[in-house]
């Protein structure tokens, strides 16, 4: 997920940095290109999220590992 994070983070930026030297903001390929940013976000934001989650998983299963090692060793 690392991996898929940092491309999407590169995408973003350059998709932001083509916006932003748009000449005409108000012209319906600028528009598209705003709905697919806005959309890309909200994917990255997801996969974040998850990539958040999994994490707070593997860390609790660590602690209760460790738990049980500490109890019965």
């Amino acid at each position: 997920n690392k991996i898929d994070i940092s491309f999407g983070e590169q995408d973003l930026a350059k998709m932001k940095t083509e916006m932003e030297n748009s000449k005409s903001k108000n012209s319906p390929e600028y528009q598209a290109k705003v709905e697919q940013y806005n959309s890309k976000v909200n994917s990255l934001n997801k996969l974040i999220d998850d990539t958040k989650q999994l994490v707070n998983q593997y860390n609790q299963q660590v602690n209760d590992f460790n738990s049980c090692l500490e109890n019965n060793g």
